[in-house]
Formats: structure tokens, sequence, C-alpha cells
């Protein structure tokens, strides 16, 4: 019995019933007290969880091509300029996983943002190519800056560390075949092989079906 009074004395606990709100309070020895709060606290900032904060990362890794080509509009599939495009591709003796087309533009878009730059380059670049050819100046120019010096055709220029080649826009064969300009045609042609595909090529040790005449 003894025992019981030294607990409870102990304890010094006393119910007081509260009327005036109807809530049930509960009075402890500051003994208790203190080990409630050790048991209930919050813990300091310093530890508590972190939470997590989705950020944006780089897109994974591709698989791994050999070239990657890219123009400022995407190329329709049933249009003139894809299929002269795929007939390259078959004259280069490129597979199909060897290879990907890719625009800076998608499609409904005319201007290029920064955005819209970067997310290019990070597309291209998570395919780790050994090359990329850029069909055109304009592409070329964005990708580099508006302030970028006159580039040519065959010029090689450097994107994030990947070895680039400017081409002719395809597009301009397609004018010049609507045009009939046969002369300029064969020109234009020539030197989209001889001054990117070709050197494109060299560049990862290949070589093509055939040579062009």
């Amino acid at each position: 019995m003894d025992d019981w009074k030294n607990i409870l004395g102990q304890l010094n606990e006393t119910l007081i019933l509260e009327k005036e709100l109807g809530r049930l309070s509960v009075e402890l020895s500051q003994d208790v007290v203190e080990f409630v709060r050790s048991k209930s606290a919050v813990p300091p900032p310093s530890t508590l969880p972190v939470p997590a904060v989705p950020v944006e990362s780089e897109p994974p890794p591709g698989e791994s091509i050999e070239i990657a080509f890219a123009s400022m509009k995407p190329m329709v599939e049933s249009g003139e300029e894809y299929s002269m495009f795929l007939k390259m591709i078959q004259s280069m003796g490129l597979a199909a996983q060897e290879w990907k087309l890719f625009s800076l533009l998608e499609l409904g878009e005319t201007v290029a943002a920064d955005k819209s730059v970067e997310r290019l380059l990070d597309r291209i670049t998570a395919h780790r190519p050994k090359v990329v050819v850029f069909f055109g100046g304009e592409i070329a120019r964005a990708v580099l800056g508006k302030n970028t010096a006159v580039l040519s055709p065959g010029q090689w220029i450097s994107v994030r560390g990947v070895p680039a080649v400017l081409s002719r826009d395809l597009g301009l064969v397609v004018k010049l075949q609507c045009a009939d300009d046969k002369i300029n045609l064969k020109t234009i042609k020539l030197e989209i092989w001889n001054k990117a595909m070709l050197p494109a090529l060299a560049k990862i040790g290949r070589s093509p079906n055939f040579k062009k005449k």
C-alpha cells in the first residue's frame, strides 16, 4: 500500500474537470511533464528531413549514334526533302541505328527561342554522336549565336565539344528541282555531298557505298 502511495506521490497526478470548455486536462508532476516533453518535442531544424525538391535533369542518355543530323524545321516524312535525305543516308552506308535526325523548331513554330536551342543540344548530346551535320546556316547561327560570323558550307565548328560541319539546306535542293534549274541543282548536290557528307563519314572513319561523280 505504501508503494502505491509513493508512486502516486511521485506522479502527483490530479484530475481537474474544467467545465468552461468541457475539456479534461491532467496536471502532472514536473518530472513527468519534462519526460513527456522530451518524447514529443519537435527536433531542431538541422535534424528535420529535407523534403525532396524536383529539379530538371539532363535527358537520360540514349543509344549512341555515329552521326546526328539537324535542320531548322522538321522534315515531313512524305516530303521530297526527307526522301532526298534518306537517299543520302543510303549512299553513306549508315544503318538505321547509326544516325538520328533532329530539328530545332517543332511543327508550327517559326521562331527559335533560347530554350529551343538548349533543348535541341540536350537531345543531340544525349545520343553521344561522333559528329553533327547542320543543314543550313540558319540553324548553325541559331546554335552559335546571332553575332556569329558568316558561315560557309563545309566549315567545321564545335558544339558542346562535338565536331560539327555545316551543309547546305536540303530545302534549297527542292527549290532548284521545282525550278528545273539543273545546272545549279547539280552544283548544290555535289557541294552537300563533298563538303558535308563525305567529311562527316571520314570523321567517323567510314567511306560511302559508292562515290558520286
